[in-house]
């Protein structure tokens, strides 16, 4: 899935990191912050 997740990156850096944070699932805590 790698051009869902470059058109994410272009359309906010914000929503790659929410993505990011998601796979890990500890994350998602952090992104909220």
């Amino acid at each position: 899935m790698p051009n869902a997740l470059g058109a994410e990156m272009t359309e906010g850096a914000e929503l790659f990191q929410i993505h990011c944070v998601g796979c890990h699932g500890n994350g998602v805590q952090e992104f909220r912050i």
